[in-house]
């Protein structure tokens, strides 16, 4: 509908706001929410496109939420070509924290594209890699944490960051000699096992999990957000780092553990209001389980455990293997799951909010 009435284009905002420059800017966040939201579900959906992308994007991007707030819209608006521009100014110009969402989106949108079945260059995979990089140096001071200089958290650019991470998880972990999925249980004992996929897999794994390390780090100033569009970014650390301990055994145990019981304690605190978060959780923690088993009460007697060492992997690899499965493709949604199922009902929320 939003494309149907033109919402992408630049006269919508006079053409349904008139002269009212507040109202003008309610119908480019509306444009650009629907965006955001649509780019999520291709990102959980694993699509290589998504209809709001394929349009031409020349509506003003929204202004800082705080000016919004207070009712304080200005009439000269960011574009997408300003935005563009800012990496070749001679002094950095910042963007309202809504802009630098916006980009983390059409970035994950070029992630998407570059599907490990198709015909992809190293170039081509190179250069999403600069523009995720680019995104972060470019950056002004205030954008460049989550937090301003009083503590309170920017729930906004916390979702840009959880974008731009999960981008990077799906640019690299396909192409990792993490697994995602394996043939049986010898392949995920340990790393020495495995045979790197490509002279590169070692560099896109160490990418992989350093961006689900940023994205459990972000779940710690979560703070009042609520956000469903975070789900995302949770699972896919999640993901990484079960694998990556599957892939390094006891050496980081404990490191793994406490990330990924950080992060789905967030899935936890975020599916008491979103089912999709308590679905994924509940898949998730079937394979933590099992990755995280502590040791048996046989090599309790055998042998005196303590610290690091008294947690196991699961030795039995065939169940790990079973469970990863379950999550195959990133999918979070229940099969056979309507489309108008309560799951996805965003109607009763505050776009604000998302």
């Amino acid at each position: 509908m939003a494309i149907h009435l033109g919402l992408n284009l630049r006269h919508a905002a006079i053409a349904y706001g008139g002269q009212d420059t507040l109202l003008q800017e309610c119908v480019r966040r509306t444009w650009w929410e629907l965006y955001v939201v649509d780019g999520f579900f291709a990102a959980v959906h694993r699509q290589t496109r998504f209809r709001s992308n394929a349009v031409p994007l020349e509506a003003a991007l929204p202004c800082e939420e705080s000016d919004y707030f207070e009712g304080m819209s200005s009439p000269q608006s960011t574009t997408i070509e300003q935005m563009d521009a800012r990496f070749f100014l001679d002094a950095p110009q910042g963007f309202s924290s809504a802009c630098y969402r916006v980009e983390a989106i059409r970035i994950l949108a070029r992630v998407l594209a570059l599907s490990p079945t198709t015909n992809e260059s190293p170039d081509d995979l190179q250069s999403i890699d600069n523009a995720i990089r680019a995104w972060r140096l470019h950056l002004v001071d205030s954008k460049a944490a989550t937090t301003d200089c009083f503590g309170r958290i920017d729930c906004v650019m916390l979702q840009a960051f959880a974008f731009i991470h999960s981008g990077t998880i799906i640019l690299h972990f396909p192409r990792s000699e993490l697994l995602l999925r394996v043939p049986s249980a010898s392949n995920i004992e340990c790393a020495s096992r495995m045979t790197p996929e490509s002279p590169t897999s070692a560099q896109h794994a160490t990418k992989a999990i350093a961006a689900s390390k940023d994205i459990s780090d972000l779940a710690t100033m979560q703070g009042s957000d609520k956000s469903p569009l975070l789900v995302c970014g949770l699972v896919f650390g999640c993901i990484v780092q079960l694998s990556a301990c599957s892939a390094h055994g006891h050496s980081c145990l404990i490191q793994h553990r406490d990330r990924v019981a950080l992060m789905t304690g967030e899935l936890k605190s975020l599916g008491r209001s979103w089912p999709i978060a308590a679905h994924a959780l509940q898949k998730l923690n079937a394979i933590a389980a099992g990755v995280f088993r502590p040791a048996s009460a046989e090599h309790s007697n055998d042998e005196s455990l303590s610290g690091e060492n008294s947690l196991g992997l699961h030795d039995a690899g065939i169940d790990v293997d079973a469970m990863l499965k379950e999550l195959s493709g990133f999918d979070l949604f229940p099969p056979g799951v309507p489309a108008d199922d309560p799951i996805f009902d965003f109607a009763s929320v505050d776009p604000i909010a998302l």
